[in-house]
């Protein structure tokens, strides 16, 4: 899985700044994650890699990014707005992901435009305290 390497990431990164300097101990965390990854593997991921680090044990609130695309033709579509798990749990095809890079692409509903989805592997360390 991927998300353990971006929260392991995410965590160096946190820990970098002043106020991950200036804690000794992070009671509690928020999260937010893109529609390509999943609330529990997000939660996995954070409890393995937080093991050691003063992270290790803090509350963790977790919430997802809305994804909204917004089409050169002027059309906006949320395209995950009422899934609550991974977008590829739901019947969608794998063509319209590019594996190469990650980054999965729609259709535009109204032109049929093809645009990336936003966000879609995206990891926020929006909180801690």
């Amino acid at each position: 899985m991927h998300e353990y390497g971006m929260v392991e990431q995410l965590i160096e990164e946190f820990l970098k700044t002043p106020l991950g300097r200036s804690l000794p101990k992070v009671r509690a965390v928020r999260l937010r994650y893109g529609p390509g990854l999943t609330e529990a593997s997000v939660r996995q991921a954070f409890l393995v890699q937080s093991k050691g680090t003063p992270l290790a044990g803090a509350k963790v609130e977790i919430s997802r990014i809305p994804a909204e695309i917004a089409c050169a033709c002027g059309a906006k579509e949320s395209p995950f707005e009422h899934e609550h798990d991974h977008p590829h749990d739901h019947g969608h095809d794998d063509h319209e992901h590019d594996h190469d890079h990650g980054t999965p692409y729609r259709p535009c509903a109204s032109c049929g435009a093809v645009n990336a989805i936003p966000h879609f592997n995206a990891l926020e360390l929006t909180h801690a305290q």
